[in-house]
């Protein structure tokens, strides 16, 4: 009964699978470590919901439109323009979070005390600035990780903590050195400022947006972009 119940979900779903960038979200290989990610469109249900860890697409808008599900999740997108390709680019960065470990707890101290280093690494403009960065905020428990953005989710960056960690996750590519650095500092200035139970998306409107918070961290990337 139980599995005749979820195939009947499935199949309600293929509306819902329709919405997704299905193909550009193959393409970059966000779906090669699930079984039938190509195939009729009963699969492509089935392979949407194992890549967001839900059992059916109900789950889906429970999480990420609802909020019911987890308590950090503090937002929701059901006022975003493109809720079902934005949920993706953070699904995919939380995966990414996952496969990377820390073993020590994040302080706001030992992330002030990096800043001046961070701050000489865009001033020396050196070509590995990525791994360099991913490397030196990872000393402080931060993790940080580069997302290939998807043509209906023009996300610049976002700042939250996932499973207890603080996790920036950029996007591959910016318009310019500058918006690099400022959407960087943005989010580290979320991390030192803010609470644990808030997510911040940068250059996508979405629900429960604060603009005070948000114009404490434009304040705080302008301080640091002009040191």
């Amino acid at each position: 009964m139980a599995r005749r119940k979820r195939e009947k979900s499935l199949k309600e779903g293929l509306q819902w699978a329709k919405k997704f960038p299905y193909e550009e979200i193959s393409r970059l290989g966000w779906l090669s470590d699930i079984t039938d990610a190509q195939g009729d469109a009963k699969n492509i249900v089935d392979t949407l919901c194992t890549f967001f860890a839900v059992s059916s697409p109900k789950g889906w808008e429970d999480f990420y439109l609802n909020q019911r599900l987890r308590v950090s999740f503090s937002i929701t997108l059901a006022e975003a323009c493109n809720p079902y390709a934005l949920s993706a680019w953070l699904r995919q960065g939380e995966i990414q979070a996952g496969e990377i470990s820390v073993e020590t707890k994040y302080t706001a101290k030992l992330l002030r005390e990096i800043l001046n280093e961070i701050s000489e690494i865009r001033k020396s403009g050196i070509g590995n600035r990525d791994e360099i960065l991913a490397s030196l905020l990872g000393k402080v428990v931060i993790k940080l990780i580069f997302t290939d953005t998807l043509s209906s989710a023009p996300v610049k960056g976002c700042a939250r903590y996932i499973y207890g960690v603080p996790c920036i996750q950029l996007s591959k590519k910016f318009e310019s050195d500058a918006d690099f650095w400022r959407t960087l500092f943005h989010e580290i200035g979320h991390i030192l400022m803010h609470g644990k139970k808030d997510i911040f998306i940068e250059n996508v409107n979405y629900g429960y947006k604060n603009p005070e918070k948000e114009r404490e961290a434009d304040e705080f990337a302008s301080l640091w972009m002009n040191k």
